[in-house]
């Protein structure tokens, strides 16, 4: 009985979400130009993003050491 009460429920928000895709009318464009300040932020995280998919050692031994101290018994 839970199980088809949590799968309607369940249903009822997945239902929804297709119904405002498909077939309600769009609120409002999205599309807008992207100003230099928000420029400059979005290539500094990428840039930064890049470093740690060429260079991850410093993420690694961060994430270990991490471990390592979390599981010492």
């Amino acid at each position: 009985v839970i199980g088809v009460l949590t799968s309607a429920v369940a249903a009822y928000y997945y239902l929804r979400i297709i119904k405002i895709m498909y077939f309600d009318e769009p609120a409002e464009v999205l599309d807008r130009p992207i100003d230099s300040d928000m420029g400059m932020v979005l290539t500094a995280t990428g840039l930064f993003t890049l470093l740690f998919i060429f260079y991850p050692a410093p993420v690694v031994d961060a994430a270990s050491r991490a471990a390592a101290t979390l599981f010492a018994g």
